[in-house]
Formats: structure tokens, sequence, C-alpha cells
């Protein structure tokens, strides 16, 4: 037996995807060329992640093999992406806690005591035009960080993908940007 060696250079297509560019918010739909994304922040470095659980399996078996005569795979979980932004501004507590403005005063918004969830589309882009798009996606947020000289408070985010499809949206959850 001879093995072939390959022709091309196995890193010539690599789909890296290297640093992260920005994270970015639209109405759920279709995405296309005039799908408006809206900046969430800026995220502080070494705190924006993506997870994607593996699946699990539950083997079948039975007294008679030592193996078993079936597997099933479960995916337990969608992807998610969490990420602190370093920006308490009255603008982006609206924006990412649900925030309401205050009728008393123009600087002052007030937090509801709520889990606000905000559904959407989510884009995380990468420096080299590559990113990741949850097209059905829940975002949840919450105030994170310590009040020291050396650190900030941020806005801790949570993204979820959630199922695709439905009429007028996409049909997979999550879309590969290469």
């Amino acid at each position: 037996l001879t093995l072939k060696k390959p022709t091309a250079s196995l890193t010539a297509n690599l789909g890296l995807s290297i640093g992260q560019a920005g994270i970015y918010w639209a109405e759920r739909g279709m995405v296309t060329d005039s799908t408006e994304w809206t900046h969430l922040g800026v995220v502080l470095v070494g705190t924006g992640s993506v997870t994607d659980e593996a699946p699990t399996k539950t083997d079948i078996n039975v007294e008679e093999f030592d193996t078993p005569i079936y597997s099933i795979w479960d995916k337990a979980s969608g992807m998610v992406y969490e990420g602190d932004i370093p920006d308490l501004s009255l603008d982006s507590a609206i924006k990412l806690l649900g925030a309401e403005k205050n009728v008393s005063y123009d600087n002052v918004v007030g937090l509801t005591g709520q889990t606000f969830v905000k559904e959407g589309m989510f884009w995380l882009q990468s420096e080299n035009g590559r990113g990741i798009v949850f097209t059905n996606a829940s975002l949840v947020a919450n105030i994170s960080g310590n009040a020291t000289k050396t650190e900030t408070l941020n806005i801790h985010i949570q993204v979820t993908a959630n199922a695709g499809g439905g009429a007028g949206f996409e049909e997979k959850a999550v879309m590969l940007i290469g």
C-alpha cells in the first residue's frame, strides 16, 4: 500500500477566523447585503468567546453484544457568544439591558429588575472578514466587573443561537461567513 501525498498545500485553504473586528445586531430575517446591522459595542480583550457544546452520545446496548447496536447523538444546546462591553452609557444600558429613560431626568435610566431578552440576529465579525452569524439569537446582559482604579464595570453579554427556520427567516441557526 502506497499513500499518495496531496498536491495542494495543507495550509492554503484554512478557514482561520482571526481576531474580533466587531459584534453587530439586526432584526431577525434573511441575511442580505441590505441587512441593517447595529454595532453593539467594543469588547474587552480576552473576554470575547464562542462555545459550541459537543454533542453527547447515548449507546443502545444489548446483552448479546459487547458493542452498542446503535448510538444516538444529541446536541444539548446551541452555540453561545460571551463578552464584556466596557460601556455603561445610557444608550448601551437601553440597548443591551432594556433600561428605560427616567421621565424626570434626561441623564438617568432605570433598570426594570427583570431579565431583558433581546431577540434578533447576531454577527461576530473577524478581522480577516470571516465570521459567524446567529440567525435567530437571544441576547441577555448583566452588569459585571470590578469598580477599581485598574478595572472597569462592564455590560456582560451572552448571546445564544436558537433554532433557525420559519417563514421569512434563515433556515439554518448559524451561518459561517468566509
